[in-house]
């Protein structure tokens, strides 16, 4: 894979996925947000976003499933999700797209992770993202509490999703030219 630049406003994303990315060859571009799609597809998220970065570039959006229903636009509704979840039994699934565009294409990559919610009071100042509520599978500990631990890159879907680009188990592949120009509103 030649060399490829990561497209990203969000600090805790860049850190995760330098720490993540092993041996690609990756140039970082940090700085303002890239314009997203407001659409409850995250692919199509995920292609439109791409386009935005141009040409060379991987861009990555994360979502999150609460009991089967997409939430792209999370990082908006974090204070929603105790009502969204409505109990602890509720099924999460945290899933992480990076969007390859190579020219001609936008190839995606994609990793999930399954959990579950867990409701607390008092989120912690330092915490990231859905990180406080989110159990995964196989663990009894949230997100925030493995990070604080060491211990969240057993369980990152970012981390799946890097590891699928880089044996290049693409999701699917989509030709630029099929792509329509998008007419609908962005997210905010």
């Amino acid at each position: 894979m030649n060399k490829v630049r990561l497209v990203t406003s969000n600090l805790n994303k860049l850190k995760e996925f330098i720490r993540l990315s092993g041996g690609l060859d990756v140039d970082i571009q940090h700085g303002a947000d890239l314009k997203e799609v407001k659409s409850e597809n995250s692919i199509e998220v995920a292609i439109y976003k791409s386009l935005e970065a141009g040409e060379g570039a991987i861009v990555e959006d994360t979502i999150l499933k609460v009991n089967g229903e997409e939430i792209t636009d999370i990082r908006y509704r974090l204070s929603e999700l105790s009502q969204l979840a409505d109990s602890n039994d509720c099924k999460l699934e945290w899933i992480t797209t990076l969007a390859l565009h190579n020219g001609y294409s936008v190839a995606l990559y994609q990793g999930v992770t399954h959990g579950t919610f867990k409701d607390i009071k008092d989120v912690p100042n330092d915490a990231f993202g859905f990180d406080p509520f989110f159990v995964p599978d196989g663990a009894s500990k949230t997100l925030y509490e493995l990070e604080k631990d060491g211990c969240k890159d057993d369980f990152s879907a970012r981390k799946y999703a890097i590891q699928n680009l880089i044996l290049d188990k693409k999701l699917k592949e989509v030709e630029i030219n099929s792509i329509p120009p998008w007419k609908g509103e962005y997210q905010s």
